[in-house]
């Protein structure tokens, strides 16, 4: 396993083991019987806090994902309100959630406002109708409300008179999205779905939840799913490729060459689920003619060292395509295919504050890393890092003029372990999910990362 050099921003994922030519049969879970309950969430990093009195105002956090507004009259004066970012654990949680404080002694006289981001990735798979906003209750369960969706500013808004942890999530989502698959190959699909109900309330035995409870989120059984479609075609076709659905399952078979454009859409028309509508839900499949893997990442991290703290969110699409194979393992190669979109980038020292300010570049050989798979146990590991360029605009805290100024260099790992792969028990072959899946590494004294991140990764298929 090749060894990847220190680099400042820290980033660990995982990856899913190989797949067999014929795809394991999807077993099927039984819709849950009661709520979820999950852990709360990890805080990602400090709070943004905002004094807001009787004239009403609001809070944004740092990164924008989301706003309080309060009305005129709804607290006295000296109230002060504030957004942690935190894990979102949510059953169905998509992007980051956040622990909403104020004073104990303080109670609304009015409903607070709550206005949630999300971005056009959140939507792949699943639909503006499905979007809900997810609070968290003592013991760990969980309740949904129905927001009203502003598809223009792409925003979801409720109203409360109570805090706690808060964040997006999604009832019904096509599993895999955005995913790859090798020509003549073969894909599972499946329906995920949260289902939300009136569950009865171990706190209180005799009550239900306040809202609409979260269950587990299941593999979808025999519902009144049907028109599972590539290209807007019932079935497919040997061109763009077949889809065959049983409910809410689905086998996609590539083509046998790689169409063009080398993306099709796959889509299914879903029915009314208890407070989800009828929709058709759409999911990208690109067809290729690689051996290896591929994962979509979503990450937020926060570094300090030396005095300076970066924030930085991002998504990346990983490529590790097969080098060499043989009795025991097999191994990958990072290509330079392999992308990074840098959505939001922050340097702050003592003297200045420096955002981004256009679109982060991959510097020439900037990408490094591989993979391998092991047999007997099934176990896998990979280690990669990425160099980049973000110009940004830096800002003197003592009042000077601001300048444009591009970081160079600037670098972030990923992978099973710090600096080279370190091996990990093999998850689901075909396709692995994760949430919020959070690292905190202390590098002594003030100094660390912590990471958040949510991925989706599997393999292309091959023989």
């Amino acid at each position: 396993m090749r060894s990847v050099s220190k680099v400042f921003l820290a980033l660990w994922v995982a990856a899913c083991g190989p797949a067999t030519n014929t795809p394991k049969p999807i077993v099927l879970t039984e819709l849950p019987t009661k709520a979820a309950v999950t852990p709360v969430g990890l805080a990602l990093e400090d709070p943004t806090t905002a004094m807001i009195g009787a004239a009403g105002g609001s809070l944004t956090s740092n990164d924008g994902m989301v706003t309080i507004t309060v009305d005129p009259g709804t607290v006295p004066d000296g109230t002060l309100f504030s957004a942690q970012p935190i894990t979102n654990n949510a059953p169905g949680g998509f992007g980051t959630a956040f622990r909403l404080s104020k004073p104990d002694s303080v109670q609304f006289a009015k409903p607070v406002t709550l206005t949630f981001r999300y971005l056009p990735r959140n939507l792949i798979g699943t639909a503006p109708s499905y979007l809900r906003i997810a609070t968290q209750r003592a013991g760990g369960t969980w309740r949904a409300l129905t927001p009203t969706i502003d598809l223009a500013k792409q925003t979801m808004t409720v109203t409360t008179t109570t805090f706690s942890d808060w964040g997006p999530m999604t009832g019904l989502q096509v599993i895999p999205y955005n995913a790859e698959v090798r020509t003549k190959k073969q894909l599972q699909m499946y329906l995920k779905y949260c289902r939300g109900k009136e569950y009865p309330d171990d706190e209180h035995p005799g009550e239900t939840l306040s809202g609409i409870g979260i269950g587990e989120c299941t593999k979808t059984g025999p519902l009144e799913i049907k028109n599972w479609s590539v290209n807007g075609t019932t079935g497919g076709n040997s061109t763009v490729g077949t889809i065959v659905g049983n409910g809410g399952t689905a086998v996609f078979t590539a083509p046998d060459k790689v169409p063009s454009p080398d993306t099709v859409t796959v889509s299914v028309e879903l029915p009314d689920l208890d407070s989800f509508q009828k929709e058709i839900v759409l999911t990208n499949v690109r067809i290729v003619e690689f051996d290896g893997y591929v994962g979509n990442l979503w990450v937020k991290a926060k570094a300090t060292s030396s005095g300076e703290t970066i924030t930085m969110l991002s998504t990346a699409k990983l490529r590790f395509h097969r080098s060499y194979s043989d009795s025991s393992s097999s191994g990958y190669d990072l290509v330079p295919e392999s992308e990074v979109d840098v959505t939001n980038w922050r340097s702050e020292t003592s003297s200045r504050v420096c955002t981004q300010m256009g679109k982060s570049t991959v510097l020439p050989d900037g990408f490094l890393g591989d993979m391998v798979v092991t047999k007997d146990p099934d176990t896998y590991g990979f280690a990669g890092s990425v160099t980049l360029r973000v110009p940004a605009l830096c800002t003197p805290k003592s009042g000077g003029t601001p300048s444009m100024q591009n970081f160079d260099g600037l670098a972030f790992l990923f992978g099973t372990g710090p600096t080279s792969a370190t091996t990990r028990a093999m998850p689901d072959r075909e396709f692995v999910t994760e949430s919020n899946f959070g690292l905190n590494i202390n590098q002594g004294g003030k100094d660390g990362v912590v990471v958040t991140q949510q991925f989706d990764l599997g393999r292309t298929h091959g023989d």
